[in-house]
């Protein structure tokens, strides 16, 4: 099964400083993958290579140190204010929770849902001081950045997010192969996916969320799914 990823605004941090998803059963410290077929050894559980045979790391692209203040405000000498508005989100500032963008979005050809969750295969100063909210959505019919949703510690007061280092997994739920295919994305596209993303907020003041299968079926009836597709096909690397 071929799904096509990209980085989203490359010109936040050029693609090429992007790392390209890697399987996560190679993640584990101190973990060296034998046999799969040797059961006295972890990586040769059915269970553990099961749950990771389609499962991925995405890495953070730069490094980046955060302040955290006793009203949860994140604040950082790191990079301009441009940048901080478009890697980080707050959510709810005085509860500690923001969302941080990964850069990347994943398309498939045909219906298949991906799992975000806590990259929980390493343990860094990330992953020690946020509960990461999970998320899953089908990436056959709907396209958006992946952005990794946080609750900060209340104990915590500082925050280093150190490029190379894990920030979340991914996890395709199907049985069948993923081919993974690095594609850019044209202005064009990313205009287009901008639009129906921003869908999202309209009407402004709707109070009740949603749910995904709103946005699959407005995806599916826009005729922009099979056009998108086409663009991505085309513009491979």
């Amino acid at each position: 099964m071929n799904v096509y990823w990209a980085v989203w605004k490359d010109e936040l941090i050029p693609s090429a400083k992007h790392y390209p998803p890697e399987k996560a059963i190679y993640s584990f410290p101190n973990l060296t993958y034998r046999d799969p077929y040797r059961t006295d050894h972890i990586s040769g559980c059915p269970a553990f290579v099961r749950y990771f045979e389609n499962t991925y790391v995405l890495k953070w692209p730069v490094s980046y140190s955060l302040n955290v203040n006793s009203q949860g405000e994140l604040t950082t000498n790191d990079y301009d204010q441009e940048f901080f508005d478009n890697f980080i989100l707050p959510r709810e500032i005085r509860k500690r929770i923001y969302s941080f963008s990964t850069q990347y979005i994943f398309i498939a050809e045909q219906s298949l849902e991906i799992e975000v969750t806590k990259a929980h295969t390493v343990n860094t100063d990330f992953t020690r001081k946020v509960v990461m909210v999970p998320g899953l959505f089908d990436i056959g019919k709907w396209y958006r950045p992946l952005e990794i949703a946080a609750i900060i510690d209340s104990n915590c007061d500082s925050i280093s997010l150190v490029e190379g280092e894990p920030c979340a997994l991914v996890r395709f739920k199907t049985e069948n192969k993923i081919n993974l295919k690095r594609v850019h994305l044209t202005p064009e596209t990313k205009e287009i996916i901008s639009r129906l993303i921003h869908t999202r907020h309209y009407p402004p003041l709707i109070k009740n969320h949603r749910p995904l299968e709103y946005f699959y079926d407005m995806l599916k009836q826009s005729g922009y799914r099979k056009y998108i597709l086409k663009q991505i096909k085309e513009n491979k690397l």
